[in-house]
C-alpha cells in the first residue's frame, strides 16, 4: 500500500478523508475508520499486552477529557485480549495445582490452591510460554490528540511512535 495524497482531485467535498491509499492504480478514500478495517497488523505477546494494561491502569487523565475517552476505548478493545489471558493463565494454575489421592484439588486456608514444589516449577515454565505466546493484533487507528505523549502506546496505537532513549541512555548502554 502507498499513501498518496497528491494523488487526489478535489472533487468539492468538505470532509477530509482521514486515509488514502492507492491500489493498483486506483484510489481508496477512507472518510470513517471506526472498524480497523485498514488498520496496520503488528504482533505482539501476553507481556506486551500486560504492560499495557499496567500502563493504562497507572496514567492519570482528567474525567472527561479526551485522554481520558480514548483510554477507556483502549482499555474496552483489549478487554477480550486480556480476559482470554486470564483464562489460560487460570487453566495454567490449575493444571499445576496439587490434587489427592482420589484427584480432588486441595486448597489451603485462604481457598487458594495447594501446589507441590515440581507444580510450581512445571507452572513457571508454562506461565513463561504464556507471556511469551504471540498474537496478531491490528493497531488503533483514531486520532492521538490528548494521547500523543504516552509513549507506551506504541504498536498499539497508530501514529503514536516510540520514546526515543536519551543520549544518557545511549551513553550507558
Amino acid at each position: 500500500m502507498l499513501l498518496r495524497k497528491n494523488l487526489i482531485k478535489d472533487t468539492g467535498s468538505q470532509k477530509t478523508p482521514q486515509r488514502i491509499y492507492q491500489l493498483k492504480n486506483k484510489v481508496y478514500l477512507f472518510y470513517n475508520l471506526k472498524s480497523n478495517q485498514m488498520a496496520q497488523k503488528v504482533t505482539k505477546t501476553n507481556a506486551e499486552l500486560l504492560e499495557l494494561v499496567r500502563a493504562l491502569n497507572m496514567t492519570p487523565a482528567e474525567k472527561g477529557s479526551k485522554k481520558e475517552a480514548k483510554l477507556k476505548k483502549i482499555a474496552e478493545k483489549i478487554k477480550k485480549l486480556f480476559e482470554e489471558y486470564n483464562e489460560q493463565r487460570e487453566d495454567i494454575r490449575l493444571d499445576h495445582a496439587f490434587v489427592d489421592s482420589k484427584g480432588v484439588l486441595e486448597l489451603n486456608e485462604k481457598g487458594e490452591y495447594k501446589f507441590t514444589k515440581d507444580g510450581i516449577k512445571a507452572m513457571a515454565k508454562d506461565m513463561k510460554t504464556l507471556l511469551d505466546k504471540e498474537f496478531d493484533f491490528y493497531q488503533f487507528t483514531f486520532s492521538t490528540e490528548g494521547i500523543d505523549d504516552l509513549h507506551f502506546l506504541a504498536g498499539w496505537v497508530e501514529g503514536i511512535e516510540a520514546e526515543k532513549p536519551s543520549e544518557e541512555d545511549e551513553q550507558v548502554q
